[in-house]
């Protein structure tokens, strides 16, 4: 990239987001954005002393909100609290920190691919680098082209490989304040 990047329209396409990050300012924003509008719900939460992952009715009312041209929201986990109980199921199950990580951060974008239905089905924003490299991964992209800034501090790429073509944006998980993901979404 030679100079400062330009600010670019968002491609008319609903905007899915897969929020990786644990921080306490993402799901801050998580709270914000909900509470205005957006369509959540965590891939995995802790219930009554065990895990339950997203349901066939939550999946099915998220691919509804998103044929609707609604942004929608996954995330990793439900809250911060939650946290503690996933890093002992993974060292229950055997496998350290990063690997648990990966693992779910892996499922986190297969399971944002099945409410899509397609890659170009969306705006892919992805809140964190492990996040975004994890979505690359699991969608068999391999390259990003940077098109300009949706705002500052997230740019948005064209991204291709085997697995096809997409528009995808990201930045840091914890980044910016309280509003920052509504301004996204906005």
């Amino acid at each position: 990239l030679h100079g400062p990047l330009s600010f670019v329209k968002r491609p008319s396409v609903p905007l899915c987001l897969l929020l990786g990050g644990l921080s306490a300012t993402a799901f801050e924003q998580l709270a914000r954005a909900q509470k205005a509008g957006l369509h959540w719900f965590p891939v995995r939460r802790f219930e009554k002393s065990r895990w339950v992952g997203l349901n066939r009715r939550e999946l099915t009312g998220l691919q509804r909100r998103h044929r609707q041209g609604s942004a929608v929201a996954l995330s990793s986990l439900a809250s911060r609290q939650d946290l503690s109980a996933w890093l002992a199921q993974g060292r229950r199950k055997g496998y350290a920190a990063p690997t648990w990580a990966d693992r779910s951060l892996r499922d986190l974008a297969r399971q944002g691919l099945s409410l899509a239905g397609s890659l170009r089905a969306c705006l892919w924003f992805a809140a964190g680098g492990h996040t975004l490299a994890s979505f690359l991964e699991v969608a068999g992209l391999n390259s990003l082209q940077v098109q300009g800034l949706l705002q500052a501090g997230v740019p948005l790429a064209r991204a291709q490989g085997p697995g096809g073509e997409a528009w995808v944006a990201s930045r840091p998980g914890g980044f910016g304040g309280p509003d920052e993901l509504l301004r996204l979404i906005g």
